[in-house]
């Protein structure tokens, strides 16, 4: 099923992606490009992954698809229609395809954009959230399992029998496979942090560690080299509000903090990993990861007074930050 009438060509687009030395992958907007304003789209998107330069991915709950567009000319390059409302969106930037978790379904979208093609793999439980190592989709199922899909073969490999904490809700893999980490998003309580090993004698992923971090957790962030995992929270989860700049691999080691102000829930590492963007209902914070201080600020203008929880991600290749909604 896909809607290809008045797009670009994949021939012209793949030629232009080469150019620009774009991979194509999906997220949302808020950005200091075009004389350093801020740019702010997708009120009906269930999820946005920047590319490089202007180009974006959405997943477009208004007519269930999921669309390449350049938010400069706010025009939609590729739209390729899905069998259900999309989700949250998974990107394999290696391989340059997306997938889709589609709302209240076991089916999870795989889809090549260039191509216009998608694929579906059947789950043996509905998938609400996703990260991507080298060769594996790890795929949460909220109280239930983790299921592990191979992404060459979409042959599902193994699960978690179960998952210790039945409330984790979002889930961040480390590129080699190692390790992934659970972790629980828009609670009143203590949001908890999980993380998984390869036990090759168990050919499985066990409990390794657990912790626990500040209550109304938002955004659960790995850091490129995965060595720093961070849960944005609410409430702050360091001294006063602030995001506690947590060891990945010993929850009780913490390398340092980033004062943020009230209220902070979005956070996304740059792709060279200097700088760390947060956000608060007003404000997008630029901070430097190693130093923690603020070195920038953009004002988040709201022209619907319903756009509240803001989430934030940098562009491929670092030049913008893109601010949306942030999906419950």
């Amino acid at each position: 099923m896909r809607d290809t009438s008045g797009m670009m060509s994949a021939t012209t687009l793949f030629s232009f992606v080469l150019l620009l030395g774009l991979i194509v992958t999906p997220t949302c907007v808020a950005s200091a490009g075009k004389g350093g304003g801020v740019i702010q789209v997708g009120v009906a998107w269930s999820d946005v992954v920047p590319l490089s330069g202007s180009l974006i991915v959405v997943g477009d709950m208004s007519n269930n698809s999921l669309k390449l567009m350049d938010v400069d000319t706010n025009s939609t390059l590729i739209q390729v229609l899905l069998n259900g409302r999309p989700g949250k969106i998974a990107a394999d930037m290696d391989n340059s395809v997306f997938y889709v978790m589609l709302q209240s379904s076991n089916n999870v979208a795989r889809v090549n954009l260039l191509a216009r093609s998608v694929r579906y793999l059947h789950l043996p439980c509905v998938a609400q959230a996703a990260s991507m190592s080298k060769d594996t989709l790890f795929l949460l199922c909220p109280g239930i399992s983790v299921v592990y899909v191979d992404k060459c073969t979409l042959n599902v490999m193994s699960h978690t029998s179960t998952v210790y904490d039945p409330a984790a809700n979002t889930i961040v893999a480390s590129y080699d496979s190692k390790y992934f980490i659970t972790g629980d998003l828009y609670s009143s309580t203590s949001s908890a942090l999980n993380r998984y090993e390869w036990d090759g004698g168990k050919e499985s992923y066990q409990l390794n560690e657990k912790g626990i971090t500040s209550s109304n957790g938002n955004t659960l962030v790995l850091s490129p080299d995965n060595k720093h995992v961070l849960m944005v929270a609410g409430g702050g989860n360091g001294n006063g509000y602030s995001i506690s700049d947590i060891n990945a691999m010993n929850f009780t080691d913490q390398y340092g903090a980033f004062v943020t102000g009230a209220y902070p829930l979005g956070g996304f590492y740059s792709p060279d990993q200097t700088k760390f963007a947060t956000s608060n209902y007003d404000t997008i914070l630029i901070l430097d990861a190693t130093r923690y201080n603020v070195v920038n600020k953009y004002p988040i203008v709201k022209s619907d007074p319903y756009f509240q929880m803001i989430s934030v991600r940098y562009s491929l290749d670092g030049a913008r930050v893109y601010s949306y909604p942030l999906r419950t």
